[in-house]
């Protein structure tokens, strides 16, 4: 049986394509928190990311990890900041920052020898509190310490 066509799918199913001007007249739309943010301050980003190296000789990714290491730590002094966990990376910094944390590791990983790369990506950015300052824990240290402290209340 073939797949069903666009045209022949129920209405929930279609969605519209969407620019970037209409995401970003969504957002300007959606909370006035947006609207009283600074448009010439940088956005702070706490992202989780988790890079695939496909085509390569193993199936052990050891190296490559390694590698995006090294390049998160050659960026501590752009005000990245990083932790490795069981399934990818958390990075906290300026929205470019993280960015370009991301495509670093990318092409760091492309000259180990992938030939292709799949990541995943989450990125949260927030406006109705400052961004934490370098020093101290991570937005992710402290929410894990938030949650140990509450199960230490039960």
């Amino acid at each position: 049986m073939p797949a069903p066509s666009a045209a022949s799918l129920p209405n929930q199913f279609h969605l519209p394509s969407l620019s970037s001007h209409h995401v970003l007249a969504f957002h300007q739309q959606g909370s006035s928190s947006m609207s009283q943010a600074s448009s010439t301050q940088p956005l702070y980003a706490v992202a989780d990311f988790c890079l695939i190296p496909m085509g390569t000789p193993t199936t052990s990714v050891g190296e490559y990890i390694t590698e995006c290491q090294r390049v998160l730590e050659d960026m501590k002094d752009e005000g990245i900041r990083y932790e490795v966990h069981g399934y990818g990376t958390n990075l906290e910094g300026l929205f470019p920052v993280v960015s370009k944390a991301i495509e670093r590791c990318h092409e760091a990983v492309h000259r180990l020898g992938a030939q292709r790369i799949a990541t995943d990506i989450r990125i949260g950015t927030r406006t109705d509190k400052p961004p934490p300052t370098s020093a101290g824990p991570t937005e992710n240290q402290r929410k894990k310490q938030s949650v140990l402290n509450r199960l230490m209340q039960e």
